[in-house]
């Protein structure tokens, strides 16, 4: 296993530094982010969301005159059903009627919160069962291509993808605290 260098000094332009050469062969596509030729030469060809992807839509709104009871409805999946894991969560359901011309969730999309706070936006789950489910417009359903990519892949990347933007963001606050202390 290689191993890692780091100073032990921070400065106010480094986090901690490591030799470029042991960290050749990761497959985390941030480290690559600012020369995808290495990531794209492997295997396989990265393609863009867009190129992966059959369809992006958003949901529909139901304010409070909009709903109905889990006897008359069906789940409409809003942020707060998206966990923190990952994972679909029922804890606080709102309902809304039946609607036949509304789109229903289907196994194997991906859902993506699209408004709220900055912690929250990028929040991203995917259906692993067949439910009866609408979603809110606070929310995108990808469909993708399952030629091109597994759901679940998307899945595990848009959450990557946000919880180390949240680990930077949060390690600039540390680093930033201690800056101020010394």
């Amino acid at each position: 296993m290689a191993q890692f260098k780091f100073s032990t000094k921070l400065g106010k332009t480094n986090l901690f530094l490591i030799d470029k050469s042991k960290l050749e062969g990761r497959l985390d596509p941030i480290f690559y982010a600012s020369d995808l030729t290495k990531f794209n030469s492997g295997k396989f060809n990265s393609l863009s969301i867009g190129k992966v992807a059959i369809s992006f839509k958003s949901g529909f709104g139901a304010g409070k005159k909009d709903q109905s009871d889990a006897e008359n409805g069906i789940i409409h999946i809003r942020p707060t059903n998206l966990g923190k894991d990952g994972l679909l969560k029922y804890n606080k359901n709102v309902y809304v009627p039946f609607n036949e011309k509304a789109d229903k969730l289907e196994k194997d999309d991906v859902l993506f919160n699209n408004t709220n706070s900055q912690e929250l936006v990028g929040k991203t789950t995917i259906v692993t069962d067949n439910k009866d489910l609408y979603y809110s417009n606070h929310i995108t359903r990808i469909k993708v291509n399952k030629n091109l990519i597994l759901p679940e892949y998307l899945w595990i990347i848009l959450n990557m993808l946000r919880i180390i933007h949240l680990v930077i963001e949060y390690l600039i606050f540390l680093l930033k605290k201690l800056m101020v202390t010394e």
